[in-house]
């Protein structure tokens, strides 16, 4: 502290620029009586190996390698792991700043004396560090900054890699876990896994191996980044190349790491390290397969063996990685065909989706609600719905033998994800009645409603009847709890209202998506199911949920009409009027799908031109002007009943058909008022700027009329133009 450190500083400054530094340097290493003290000198080490590289001799510096390995060796048991890291990195340093200059067959022997270290249990812990800081000074994302340039460094990178390097370490390690699994499974425990245990070279092994796995091969001419950038390149996909076939695509080398795992399952930390490569391992894809039948038969392998290892599985820990490697699995092997798909065309499909969706609706039971299994069912809905999503645009269409198949599980991990939804609804209000912070954050969730409701579309024909009878159940309470003017107990009240909330959003992600900047068309399942219903036998299942849900916003203004508002949410309101939204860009006069199929009929009598959109538009109109009146403090039902107004102003068939309704000329002639802020009930500014915005923007559906555009903008805003604010 004080002078003191000043002048310890000024000491360490002149000691780096003198001549005897690397003797001063050794001589401290040597005998210092503290570990930082040699840390500091190991540094200067580096630093005068690189300023003064010319003025060493290669019998110097290879001196100085064996030196500081045999230190390390030495001191292996008492060695801080950040003290041995800095005199390791001097050692690949010296050996990468020599690559162009030692003799060609240098690191071939350099590797011969790794393998001797890794053969002696004594010695193999340094053999297994000195491998992983050889991988981190040569790899793309983990190089030291020694000082020299970039286009040095990718040259050696390169260099390393093609001259198959890298490729026999990795199998050094693959034949050191292949002769050790067996004592490993009987030994590895927490005390011998520590510095100087027997099994203290598992976890710096590990690490190579995961380095080697997830090592950028596409060299730095094709990575498109700036020379020297430090962007990590995508683990999900893994491209080794045709080099690495005899290594990867060998069932042996999945049994091995799996093997592994189980040998290591009840060490903390080395079963999440062992699980990374079998995840790793799930991501690999491109010409290191000869052909679809070596993919498809990797595929398989690697299905067949974690799905073994679910069966098997007692602790939540391996839950998340167990879902991510299932996830790869199904993402990383697409084929060109869904029919051929590789999951779909495996020998044993319909049993891998029967295990599959298993695991996936355990995730979702009362009893696995922690974080472990939170985030490996975002893996589990991530796999399910990039295969929905291929069964129902890969060509065949819907209502296909395939979609019908595969519909069976999703209509299971549907039904389990709204009972979760459900279980959780009740949850959060428990949990907020007893102030507990700890309660999940709903955007968590709605992050999961995309996914599921394209998953959901499989299996249509059961999730809109499921979600509507579910929807009436809760609706009906309410009904009655209003004509007989009974009292429901705030606590049931709550979870109807929390309940609905989540049901309506499933609702609206299940029979519509978000635009993004386009008119949506109704979902081909959607349209195939409604088009295939037989009226002879009920209604229309995607008009009998909207209809449920009209109902239930008829509902809301009947309740503020006659005062019940305990029987009223505010959240409930504005997830009706999103639904709405979402719904009337998709039904409400409803176009051809992006495969050139008109609306079905059912739905075009509804919701199509003539009396049925004027209907619906009248009910919207009707419905926005409650919010707007009766929620004025309200600002989340406020800016979701501007983005419902702005939604039908927004498309031009539609739009025409507002200027002609009713509703529309009387929220333009309330406007004056609005602008006034005198009188009545008032709409909040944010309400009120897009409504005035959704005037205006209604208007531009006379874009082929200039003069009628004129006419329909003064009668709509003409009010508000002479009535402007005095103020």
């Amino acid at each position: 502290a004080g002078q003191g450190r000043v002048d310890a500083e000024q000491y360490l400054l002149r000691l780096r620029s003198s001549e005897d530094a690397l003797a001063i340097a050794r001589f401290v290493i040597d005998s210092a009586a503290t570990d930082t003290s040699s840390f500091q000198a190991a540094i200067i080490m580096k630093e005068v190996v690189l300023r003064d590289w010319a003025k060493l001799p290669a019998e110097a510096r290879n001196e100085l390698k064996g030196y500081i390995i045999h230190h390390v060796v030495q001191r292996q048991e008492a060695m801080p792991p950040y003290l041995r890291r800095q005199l390791l990195q001097v050692v690949c340093i010296i050996i990468k700043r020599g690559w162009f200059e030692d003799p060609p067959d240098f690191f071939t022997g350099f590797v011969t004396f790794l393998e001797n270290l890794l053969k002696d249990p004594a010695t193999r812990t340094v053999g297994a560090y000195i491998m992983l800081a050889l991988v981190e000074e040569f790899s793309t994302n983990n190089r030291s900054m020694v000082g020299l340039s970039w286009e040095f460094h990718n040259k050696t990178q390169a260099q390393f890699v093609s001259d198959g390097h890298l490729k026999h370490v990795f199998m050094m390690l693959l034949a050191l876990f292949s002769a050790t699994v067996d004592d490993i499974a009987s030994g590895v425990g927490e005390e011998a896994t520590r510095q100087g245990g027997a099994f203290a070279w598992l976890g710096p092994a590990m690490e190579v191996v995961t380095h080697t796995i997830a090592w950028d091969f596409s060299g730095a001419d094709s990575k498109g980044d700036v020379l020297g950038s430090f962007k990590s390149p995508t683990k999900d996909v893994i491209t080794p190349g045709v080099v690495w076939r005899d290594v990867f695509v060998q069932p042996a080398t999945i049994d091995l790491f799996y093997r592994l795992y189980a040998a290591c399952r009840a060490h903390t930390t080395l079963s999440h390290a062992s699980r990374q490569i079998l995840v790793d391992l799930a991501g690999i894809r491109g010409d290191v397969f000869p052909n679809e039948d070596a993919k498809q038969a990797y595929f398989e392998h690697s299905l067949d063996s974690v799905l073994a290892l679910i069966s098997s599985s007692q602790d939540a820990a391996e839950w998340t990685d167990q879902a991510h490697i299932l996830q790869r699995l199904v993402t990383n092997f697409p084929s060109n065909k869904i029919r051929d798909a590789t999951l779909l065309r495996s020998t044993g499909a319909p049993q891998h989706l029967e295990r599959i969706c298993a695991f996936t609706c355990m995730l979702m039971q009362g009893g696995a609600s922690d974080h472990y299994a939170e985030e490996a069912l975002d893996h589990m809905l991530e796999a399910w719905s990039f295969l929905a999503v291929a069964i129902q645009y890969g060509g065949e269409g819907p209502g296909g033998a395939l979609e019908r198949s595969v519909g069976v599980f999703t209509a299971k991990v549907f039904r389990s994800f709204v009972d979760k939804c459900l279980r959780e609804a009740a949850k959060e209000i428990e949990e907020w009645d007893q102030a507990d912070e700890d309660h999940e954050d709903k955007s968590l969730l709605e992050e999961r409603l995309t996914a599921i409701g394209c998953i959901s579309r499989l299996s249509a024909a059961d999730s809109l009847p499921f979600l509507e009878a579910l929807l009436r159940q809760r609706i009906v309470g309410i009904e009655q709890s209003l004509e007989s003017e009974s009292k429901i107990a705030p606590a049931e009240l709550g979870v109807v209202f929390e309940q609905l909330h989540w049901l309506i959003r499933i609702s609206g992600h299940l029979v519509a998506d978000e635009g993004e900047g386009e008119v949506p068309s109704i979902p081909d399942s959607i349209s195939f199911l409604s088009s295939r219903s037989d009226p002879s036998q009920g209604e229309d299942p995607v008009v009998s949920l909207t209809s449920a849900l009209v109902g239930l916003a008829r509902l809301e203004g009947l309740c503020l009409g006659r005062g019940r508002v305990d029987l009223l949410s505010p959240l409930v309101v504005e997830t009706t009027t999103w639904f709405l939204a979402r719904w009337s860009s998709t039904f409400l006069l409803p176009q051809e799908s992006h495969r050139g199929v008109g609306p079905p009929p059912s739905l075009l009598r509804l919701y199509g031109p003539g009396d049925g959109a004027n209907q619906v538009l009248a009910f919207m109109l009707e419905f926005a002007a409650s919010n707007l009146t009766g929620w004025t403090s309200e600002d989340g039902i406020a800016s979701a009943t501007g983005s419902l107004l702005l939604c039908l102003a927004s498309r031009r068939p539609v739009a025409k058909l507002l200027i002609a309704a009713p509703g529309w000329a009387a929220l333009a002639a309330a406007m004056p008022q609005q602008i006034q802020r005198s009188g009545g009930v008032l709409m909040s500014p944010a309400a009120l700027s897009q409504t005035m915005q959704a005037l205006c923007m209604s208007a531009s559906a006379e874009d082929d009329d200039p003069e009628q555009r004129s006419t329909t903008l003064r009668e709509l805003l003409g009010p508000v133009v002479v009535n402007p604010n005095p103020s």
